[in-house]
Protein backbone atom coordinates (compact mmCIF):
# COMPACT_ATOMS: atom_id res chain seq x y z
CA UNK A 1 0.00 0.00 0.00
CA UNK A 2 1.15 3.60 -0.96
CA UNK A 3 2.66 5.80 1.80
CA UNK A 4 -0.76 8.37 0.18
CA UNK A 5 -3.61 5.79 0.13
CA UNK A 6 -2.12 5.16 3.88
CA UNK A 7 -2.60 8.71 4.63
CA UNK A 8 -5.79 8.59 3.46
CA UNK A 9 -7.51 5.24 5.22
CA UNK A 10 -7.90 6.94 8.70
CA UNK A 11 -7.63 5.79 12.06
CA UNK A 12 -6.70 2.16 12.47
CA UNK A 13 -6.21 -0.29 15.92
CA UNK A 14 -2.69 -1.79 14.47
CA UNK A 15 -0.36 0.45 13.69
CA UNK A 16 2.66 -0.71 12.22
CA UNK A 17 6.06 1.32 11.39
CA UNK A 18 5.09 3.16 8.46
CA UNK A 19 1.79 4.29 10.28
CA UNK A 20 3.76 5.79 12.99
CA UNK A 21 6.49 7.48 10.99
CA UNK A 22 3.63 8.98 8.92
CA UNK A 23 1.93 9.83 12.50
CA UNK A 24 5.11 11.33 13.53
CA UNK A 25 5.33 13.03 10.09
CA UNK A 26 2.14 14.82 10.59
CA UNK A 27 2.02 15.73 13.88
CA UNK A 28 5.64 17.68 13.29
CA UNK A 29 6.65 17.73 16.67
CA UNK A 30 10.20 16.82 16.65
CA UNK A 31 13.10 18.55 15.24
CA UNK A 32 13.75 17.31 12.17
CA UNK A 33 11.20 16.80 9.32
CA UNK A 34 10.22 14.04 8.23
CA UNK A 35 9.99 13.54 4.20
CA UNK A 36 8.63 10.66 2.31
CA UNK A 37 12.49 10.03 1.65
CA UNK A 38 13.50 9.82 5.00
CA UNK A 39 10.69 7.31 5.51
CA UNK A 40 12.07 4.97 2.50
CA UNK A 41 15.45 5.59 4.10
CA UNK A 42 14.15 4.12 7.55
CA UNK A 43 12.65 1.17 6.10
CA UNK A 44 15.58 0.43 3.77
CA UNK A 45 18.42 0.77 6.40
CA UNK A 46 15.97 -1.96 8.68
CA UNK A 47 15.46 -4.49 5.57
CA UNK A 48 19.00 -4.36 4.83
CA UNK A 49 20.56 -4.62 8.70
CA UNK A 50 18.35 -7.95 9.09
CA UNK A 51 20.09 -9.63 5.85
CA UNK A 52 23.30 -8.13 6.65
CA UNK A 53 23.01 -9.72 10.05
CA UNK A 54 22.00 -12.93 9.07
CA UNK A 55 24.41 -13.53 6.38
CA UNK A 56 26.92 -12.22 8.53
CA UNK A 57 25.68 -15.16 10.92
CA UNK A 58 25.94 -17.90 7.97
CA UNK A 59 29.17 -16.80 6.66
CA UNK A 60 30.82 -16.63 10.74
CA UNK A 61 29.23 -20.40 10.84
CA UNK A 62 31.01 -21.35 7.88
CA UNK A 63 33.93 -20.19 8.34
CA UNK A 64 34.04 -22.05 11.66
CA UNK A 65 33.02 -25.23 10.22
CA UNK A 66 36.08 -24.80 7.91
CA UNK A 67 38.26 -24.52 10.87
CA UNK A 68 37.47 -28.11 11.56
CA UNK A 69 37.31 -30.73 8.48
CA UNK A 70 35.98 -33.20 11.70
CA UNK A 71 33.02 -31.06 11.91
CA UNK A 72 32.60 -30.75 8.50
CA UNK A 73 33.05 -34.11 7.70
CA UNK A 74 29.95 -35.01 10.84
CA UNK A 75 27.62 -32.03 9.51
CA UNK A 76 27.57 -33.85 6.10
CA UNK A 77 26.75 -37.16 6.98
CA UNK A 78 23.72 -35.69 9.44
CA UNK A 79 22.72 -34.04 6.49
CA UNK A 80 22.93 -36.88 3.96
CA UNK A 81 21.32 -38.93 6.66
CA UNK A 82 18.24 -36.75 7.87
CA UNK A 83 17.60 -35.90 3.70
CA UNK A 84 18.02 -39.18 2.05
CA UNK A 85 15.88 -39.37 -0.99
CA UNK A 86 13.72 -36.66 -0.36
CA UNK A 87 13.52 -34.09 -3.13
CA UNK A 88 11.91 -31.30 -1.40
CA UNK A 89 13.15 -29.79 1.71
CA UNK A 90 10.69 -27.94 3.84
CA UNK A 91 11.91 -25.73 6.73
CA UNK A 92 10.36 -28.20 9.14
CA UNK A 93 12.78 -31.11 7.81
CA UNK A 94 15.54 -28.69 9.71
CA UNK A 95 14.36 -29.54 13.07
CA UNK A 96 15.86 -33.02 12.15
CA UNK A 97 19.46 -31.61 12.05
CA UNK A 98 20.06 -32.17 16.03
CA UNK A 99 23.81 -32.02 14.97
CA UNK A 100 23.95 -28.44 13.83
CA UNK A 101 21.65 -27.33 16.92
CA UNK A 102 23.46 -25.53 19.90
CA UNK A 103 21.61 -27.56 22.58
Amino acid sequence: MSIEKRLNRGKIDDEDLVDVLLRLQQAGSLDIEITTNSMKAVIWDIFGAGTDTSSTVIEWAMSEMMKSPRVIKKARSKIRQAFKGKKDIQETDLEELHYLNCD
